[in-house]
């Protein structure tokens, strides 16, 4: 966060650092929480590594996401543009077909 809002003060770059980073990370931190516990509790602790495991799989999926997507996206992108610009180069610069007099 303190690196998204680096064009104000240190005091207001850091504070907004601190309450939206650590918004986010006790959000996130308290539904962890919530779910061992009630795992805990309905299944006496042998669901948690079954929670774990899927804790861990859903963050590595959205590492590979992270990675990924703006790959793709820039691909999405730049593909219309290589097919537009294929077709008025070929349209323009056509070489004169044989045997047309």
């Amino acid at each position: 966060m303190a690196s998204m809002v680096s064009d104000f003060s240190p005091y207001l770059q850091w504070a907004l650092a601190i309450i939206a980073g650590g918004g986010v990370a006790v959000s996130v931190q308290s539904l962890t929480t919530i779910t061992r516990l009630t795992s805990s509790a309905t299944t006496g602790g042998l669901g948690n590594p079954l929670l774990s495991t899927i804790e861990a799989g859903g963050s590595t999926l959205l590492y590979i996401a992270a990675i990924f997507i703006p790959i793709v996206a820039f691909l999405f992108v730049l593909g219309p543009f290589y097919f537009i610009w294929k077709k008025v180069f070929t349209r323009f610069f056509k070489k004169p077909e044989k045997g047309m007099t």
